[in-house]
């Protein structure tokens, strides 16, 4: 009889002690303050500085847009399958660059395009170069920005696209007075021009032609590709 009152006295004091641990616990998970620059739960954490290339999202929907109509242009989707693919138009080679995935699925075809537009704005230092290399493509960038940025040579295609892209991202309003401005080491290199001055340039009608690297003045370029914009701009409001 001893024995059986002790067991059952055990019992009690465990599970008093099991609960007092068990809220505890949860009390310093529920209290528990999230500390700026670091893990707040694994996987998740906390913003500690506001990202530089903020833009990104922006870009990524004007991209998007551009490249399908956000996903309802069904031609998107190419015989090809190396080619480009999807609401986002991602090659085989670009998933690569960025680690892969599915460009097959909607999802992670915006995120893998999403990525790969990072990484252009990290190799060009400014929006403008980062959104016409993923248009163009990069070999083709790379050679028109060593040849000087030789206006000729810029495909009016190209550039009614950019312009497209930095008009719907709402860049245009960024570049104004007064209006977020992003530093580039890169874009400090002879080899190209400031940020703000090609993101203007994209901008303004024949104020890309005057811009640094793209002439002086107002051109048949400049004029052939206010006509291809309107065009783009007309069939993007028709949807098409």
């Amino acid at each position: 009889m001893g024995y059986t009152k002790w067991l059952i006295t055990a019992l009690f004091a465990t599970q008093a002690i099991t609960a007092h641990a068990i809220g505890g616990e949860r009390a310093g998970l529920r209290d528990a303050p999230a500390v700026s620059g670091k893990l707040a739960h694994p996987g998740r954490p906390a913003v500690k500085n506001a990202d530089p290339t903020a833009p990104l999202d922006r870009v990524a929907m004007a991209v998007d847009g551009a490249e399908s109509s956000h996903g309802t242009d069904m031609a998107m989707w190419r015989p090809d399958p190396s080619g480009p693919q999807g609401p986002m138009q991602v090659s085989e080679a670009a998933a690569t660059d960025v680690g892969g995935g599915d460009r097959f699925d909607s999802l992670q075809n915006r995120a893998i395009g999403r990525a790969y537009l990072l990484q252009l704005y990290g190799r060009y230092g400014n929006w403008p170069d980062a959104i016409a290399a993923y248009n163009w493509g990069i070999g083709k960038m790379d050679a028109w920005v060593k040849a000087g940025r030789p206006s000729d040579r810029f495909l009016v295609g190209v550039a009614a696209y950019l312009r497209r892209v930095i008009h719907e991202s709402g860049l245009c309003e960024d570049a104004e007075p007064g209006g977020h401005r992003q530093p580039s080491e890169k874009a400090k290199k002879p080899a190209s021009a400031p940020p703000d001055t090609l993101v203007y340039a994209a901008c303004s009608g024949p104020g890309w032609a005057g811009a640094s690297g793209f002439g002086g003045g107002p051109t048949r370029f400049s004029r052939k590709l206010d006509q291809a914009l309107q065009l783009a701009l007309q069939r993007a409001a028709q949807g098409r």
